[in-house]
């Protein structure tokens, strides 16, 4: 499946990755689900016809969830609700009732504290046994190679910003092509991204147990578009729980 760029000036939808096949692995046998960020619901598709019995499709564009609906069959459509908003102020969920949280790349839209609030959201919707799934961008990608970006990176990391991957005007920072990713005037102009050790402190600081962190090779999966390869470190996957 190809990078199919979205309407919400936020760049792809990306295809399912091996990651992701966890969580549509885990929706067979839990439920509800949640899909914050579904895109054209590529992944929401996926859990459906492996069996989900309630998948929770969640974007800030109309269209996306429509486009969606569409191309269920009506037997996967009865297992399916949308929900349109802006993650993560926009939605709210009853405590303790959703069996799983799949978030692919959306944190990367948040600011430091609302990373903060977002987890914490989160964790009161989860069942205590429920499991939490992100994947975001991290540094290590193509065009943040340059010594601009990474001097200044360093210097957050080494004076102790608890979020050194949070950049002001990204364009100032990254080496790339607008028209070539989907960006345009009206994309937004900041982007957060996550190493291995920020977005685990971070979960883990919203009292979660962390399961399972890795650094994803989003060309050796296909997961990532091309103009973003590096060293294999372009994502950072996250699987955790409530704390008990």
């Amino acid at each position: 499946m190809q990078h199919q760029e979205t309407l919400n000036h936020r760049g792809v939808m990306h295809p399912i990755s091996n990651f992701t096949k966890h969580f549509i692995e885990y929706t067979k046998t839990h439920s509800p689900v949640i899909d914050m960020g579904c895109a054209f619901g590529n992944v929401t598709q996926a859990a459906l016809k492996a069996g989900a019995q309630e998948v929770i499709a969640c974007d800030m564009e109309s269209k996306h969830l429509l486009d969606l609906q569409q191309k269920l069959t009506v037997e996967e459509r009865q297992h399916l609700k949308t929900v349109q908003g802006l993650f993560p102020n926009d939605f709210n969920f009853l405590s303790s009732s959703i069996a799983g949280f799949y978030a692919s790349h959306i944190f990367e839209f948040l600011t430091g504290d609302e990373v903060i609030a977002a987890l914490r959201k989160i964790h009161q919707w989860l069942k205590s046994d429920g499991k939490l799934f992100i994947v975001c961008y991290t540094p290590y990608i193509k065009e943040l190679d340059n010594h601009k970006t990474k001097t200044e990176y360093q210097h957050r990391k080494i004076s102790g910003n608890p979020w050194p991957g949070f950049f002001k005007d990204y364009n100032q920072y990254a080496d790339l092509n607008n028209d070539e990713i989907g960006w345009d005037n009206d994309s937004p102009k900041d982007l957060h991204l996550f190493d291995k050790a920020v977005l685990t402190r971070a979960v883990e600081d919203a009292s979660f147990v962390v399961e399972y962190a890795e650094y994803q090779n989003g060309k050796a999966d296909g997961s990532v578009p091309e103009y973003h390869w590096f060293d294999g470190r372009e994502c950072i996957a996250i699987i955790a729980t409530p704390k008990k």
